[in-house]
């Protein structure tokens, strides 16, 4: 019997659990997931070493992001944690978002690179085409030469 009763209040404290309530600078759903988004991509290119001058190391950090959106560290870390804490997934939708914001993005600039080198190719063989028909092609000073061989 004692053991069912401490069992019983053991469930009780287990099941109590503090309400989650809305942060007091609240940043909406759309929102945060831009800012997070703009997290990612920061991220990203920090890992892949896409900083190649201090100074744009200096000028990209999460500090200017959370300036971008007018918000400051402590609202975005409480917000943060809110969406993570939520028990109907946003903070997975917010994540399912920014990858397939990702997806597109990153499309796009396979597209633009591709179309960047066929233009270069292109151009390439255009120089070549330019260069063999320059040198087939007998100057003024070699036609008199010519023209006077064929009239001797």
């Amino acid at each position: 019997m004692k053991k069912m009763v401490l069992l019983c209040c053991l469930l009780s404290l287990i099941s109590c659990k503090k309400e989650l309530e809305k942060p007091k600078n609240f940043i909406e759903k759309d929102k945060m997931t831009d800012v997070l988004y703009d997290m990612a991509l920061l991220n990203g290119m920090e890992s892949m070493g896409a900083f190649y001058a201090d100074t744009t190391a200096s000028i990209i950090t999460a500090s200017s992001i959370l300036k971008k959106y007018k918000i400051d560290s402590l609202t975005f870390v409480e917000n943060n944690r809110y969406y993570i804490e939520l028990e109907d997934e946003s903070y997975f939708q917010i994540q399912e978002a920014i990858k397939k914001r990702l997806e597109v993005k990153k499309e796009q600039l396979n597209k633009e690179l591709e179309a960047e080198q066929e233009k270069l190719k292109l151009k390439e063989e255009d120089e070549k085409a330019k260069t063999v028909k320059l040198s087939t092609t007998p100057n003024s000073l070699s036609k008199l030469v010519l023209e006077k061989q064929m009239q001797e």
